[in-house]
This record gives structure tokens, sequence and C-alpha cells, in this order.
């Protein structure tokens, strides 16, 4: 909850990447407790599922994960950088689709592992951008990433990669 709070007070306010710290962990949510709208018997109301958690389980699992980007293929890295360039992506643009064609690959399953990432929107025959600060990078290996990174969570976790991968 407080991750919550110190979010839309950072986006409200700009605290700035100090607020964060490194922040390449990140809180894994458990479900305790879920709901949905439902109609029973003609009435409008809410489902509600509880769900039990006890100390062993909790205890086993761990509360954070290392934080990581979204590993993208090339088709994917070239259609994010347009984006981030300011251009258009449509799905009807013919020069893309023989581009893609021509690797191989269907504009659907590219759109598709690109709205995974999170960054980006489908709208209609357009792929949007949403991500506030969306970068992109290419590891020593050849592997490309693209991440948010408007408190520099990305810059951060490739300095620590590039150090990592040296020892």
């Amino acid at each position: 909850m407080l991750e919550f709070i110190w979010t839309r007070l950072d986006e409200v306010y700009g605290l700035g990447g100090e607020v964060w710290g490194e922040d390449l962990e990140t809180e894994i949510a458990r479900t305790l407790l879920s709901c949905r709208a439902a109609r029973i018997d003609g009435r409008v109301g809410w489902q509600v599922q509880v769900h039990n958690a006890g100390d062993e389980a909790l205890d086993v699992t761990s509360a954070t994960e290392q934080w990581s980007p979204n590993f993208i293929g090339e088709e994917e890295f070239v259609l994010l950088t347009r984006l981030c360039q300011g251009r258009e992506v449509r799905c009807d643009d013919p020069e893309m689709l023989a581009w893609l064609e021509s690797r191989g690959v269907e504009f659907c399953d590219v759109r598709n592992r690109l709205l995974e990432t999170r960054l980006v929107a489908s709208s209609g025959q357009k792929l949007k951008l949403i991500a506030k600060k969306c970068q992109l990078a290419i590891l020593p290996t050849g592997a490309y990433v693209a991440a948010e990174n408007s408190t520099g969570r990305l810059n951060r976790w490739v300095s620590r990669w590039i150090e990592d991968s040296r020892d």
C-alpha cells in the first residue's frame, strides 16, 4: 500500500529518484482477498473469495524478486525505437509489413509481444507508447531490452548487469 502512496506522491509532486533508491527489487503481491461483480438471483453485488495463506506458505515464498527489463526481439526493438522517436507504427503500413514478412514474422505476433511489455497499447490500427520514458538498450551479448526508465531503473539495471557479467 505504501508503494502506491509513494508512487502517487512522486507523480503529483515529482519527488525524484532519491525516494526509490536503486529500485531493482519488486515486492511480490499475495492475493488474500479477491472479489468480482456478480448477479445472483437477480441481485447485483460483490462475490468475495478469501484466499487462506498460512504462515508456512508465506515463509516459504520470497517477499521480493529481482526486477528485470523486458527482453525483446529485434523486430520489437525496431518498432519500439520508432515509437520512442515519436513516429507512428500502424498495422496497415505496407513498408513495415513487407519488412516483417521478409523476416518471416507476422505483425500480430510482434504486436502481441509488445503489448505484453506493458510499454505499448493498441488503439485501432496504431500502436501507441504508454510508458512515460521508455528506453531501450542492447546488451554486450546482443540481447535487446526495454523498460520504463523515468526513475533511472533501467540504467541502474544495465550497470549492475555489466558489473556482474565482468565477475
